[in-house]
Order: structure tokens, then sequence, then C-alpha cells
């Protein structure tokens, strides 16, 4: 062993060299076990540490990826048009006019309410749905009791092509003032009730016109004749 200073030969386990009195280094190596083998001098662990970092952030990338996918595919079908048909006959029956108006096209409510609208305000139009809903829900208390249950169903029974999206957005735009651009889809849903009461048992029907627009589906309420 020799002093990396003046290059005299100390002892084995001498700190300081005692020609130069300059401390002495001691070169360590350093092994680490593990599954299936070693690494030496701490450069070839360092590679097995940076290959299990890159390992986790591959893991966790693949993980957000399938979540975010997850969840377009649980918004999509939380929105879909038959969902959305379902949710206004529900409301409907329910007379529940806030839950009906958030299902409703929004360019069909400015079409319905302002200025140039039917109503002046969204209170007179929802006090006028409210009235037909007041009534369909009577004719189904009358048919079946007070208490009934209602099992929903939908099916599509028309919807929009390559060929027909454009007849749909031009009846949309020049009837009832939509941005024709903004409607990428639309689709005629039928939905079926099938009331059970004290009473008796019936079924009714509804043919619900749905138009999606950007990324989300609406309920038109006046139907669709480009369909």
């Amino acid at each position: 062993m020799f002093c990396g200073k003046c290059g005299k030969e100390v002892k084995e386990g001498a700190i300081f060299c005692g020609n130069c009195g300059a401390p002495i280094e001691k070169k360590t190596s350093s092994i680490s076990y593990g599954k299936g083998g070693y690494s030496w001098d701490g450069k070839n662990n360092q590679i097995v540490k940076n290959k299990n970092v890159g390992i986790k952030k591959i893991l966790g990338i693949l993980i957000i990826v399938i979540v975010i996918v997850l969840l377009i595919v649980l918004l999509k079908n939380r929105n879909s048009a038959e969902k959305v048909a379902i949710k206004a006959c529900k409301a409907t029956v329910e007379c529940d006019m806030d839950a009906y108006y958030k299902v409703l096209a929004p360019d069909y409510i400015d079409y319905m309410v302002g200025s140039n609208g039917w109503y002046s305000t969204d209170a007179g139009f929802k006090e006028d749905l409210l009235d037909f809903a007041k009534d369909h829900r009577k004719d189904i208390e009358n048919q079946c009791g007070k208490k009934f249950k209602i099992k929903y169903s939908a099916k599509v029974e028309a919807e929009s092509d390559t060929d027909t999206i454009a007849q749909v957005q031009y009846e949309l735009k020049h009837e009832y003032g939509y941005d024709g651009e903004s409607v990428k889809a639309a689709k005629l849903i039928k939905v079926s009730m099938d009331a059970s009461g004290s009473e008796s048992e019936t079924t009714y029907s509804a043919t619900i016109a749905c138009v999606k627009i950007g990324t989300r589906w609406y309920v038109h309420r006046p139907g669709l004749s480009s369909l």
C-alpha cells in the first residue's frame, strides 16, 4: 500500500502517511446482491435502479391511459341518445321540468325563449311543459292507479348518415335557428314505458328526436321531418 501523495509505502490500516502526513484514502468497492445475480462497483447497480424507475414510469403511463379511455367510454355511454330520451320521458312522468330542461337542446331553448321566441322567460316555457307533463301523469294514474312504477326501455328507430345529416342540419338551421354545422348527428328514439300499479298494467310509447351538438346528445322537442 502506497501514499497517493509522496509514493512512500505505508502500513496496511494506516490513516496518515508517516513520511508526508497526507491522509490515506481507502479504495472501496460495493457489491449489491439481488434476485438473479449481483452488480459490482455501483455502476451496474445504478443501471438496474434506472431500469426499475423506467418500468414504473411506463406502468404509470399505461394506467393513466387506461383510466382516460374508461372515462371516455363511461361518459359516452352516459350521454347516449337513448339515455337522453329516457331521461326526458322520466322527467315528464315525474313532472320534473328542471330535469327536462337540462336535456333540451340549448339552440331549441333559444328558439322558444327570448325577444323573438314564443315565451319571454324560461319560467313561462317550463309552466307550459309542466301542464303537458301533468296531463300525461294523470292519464297514467287513471289507468294504473296513483301509485305506479314504470320500466323504461329505448331503441333507435332512425338515425342520420352521411347522406341525411345535411338535410337535418338544414331543417334545424332554417326552421329553428340552430347553428347547423354544430349538429353532428340525429336519431329518432322510441321509448317504451311499461307502467304497472294497483289498478292495471299498460304500456306507453313516445318517439323522441335527439340531436348531437358537439359531443353531447340533446332532445329536440318538435321532432325531425328529415329523418
